[in-house]
């Protein structure tokens, strides 16, 4: 099997998006209600930037701003994009390269079409293990089986997460 698969096949295309002018708390709502980690901050249909829960812990609870702060404050500006055009390859590649955990897909335009993410990469695991295994640098997944960062089942985040059955589990998700 190859690493041939486009991402479209695989990318969400129902993309929950956010405008810079919406406030950290709305964001931090959104992305508890729908279970998420992040959300692609959209201007004009073009990706504007990104906001994660990381951004809200660094940026925001940690430098003590207010939860009324407008997203376009603390997103991530220079955001990392793919085609739908593009191989699972490319998006493994570019993840690992630039150490996130999720591309927005955007069309020749540059207008968001879909995201995807490594979860949804876990999907076709043993075609990414293929691709891996030939690649000499770190890879996507290899930084992603350690001992602490989000349980893959309650998105909580956890310093000791256990490798069950190929998901990296907190305490109490086992």
């Amino acid at each position: 099997m190859s690493m041939n698969i486009k991402v479209e096949e695989l990318m969400s295309k129902n993309v929950l998006a956010v405008s810079s002018s919406d406030t950290v708390e709305h964001a931090a709502k959104l992305m508890k209600q729908h279970n998420i980690r992040g959300l692609i901050v959209v201007e004009a249909s073009e990706v504007a930037g990104i906001i994660t829960d990381e951004d809200i812990l660094r940026k925001v609870v940690a430098e003590n701003k207010s939860n009324k702060t407008a997203l376009g404050a603390v997103m991530t500006k220079e955001v990392v994009t793919i085609k739908g055009g593009e191989t699972l390859a490319d998006a493994c590649s570019k993840m690992s390269d630039n150490d996130i955990d999720r591309l927005p897909v955007v069309d020749d335009s540059g207008s968001l079409i879909g995201v995807i993410t490594e979860r949804d990469m876990t999907t076709v695991y043993p075609v990414l293990m293929e691709y891996l295994g030939t690649q000499d640098k770190g890879s996507l997944l290899e930084k992603k089986r350690t001992n602490s960062g989000n349980c893959e089942s309650c998105g909580n985040f956890s310093e000791d997460l256990q490798d069950i059955n190929g998901n990296l589990l907190c305490v109490n998700c086992r």
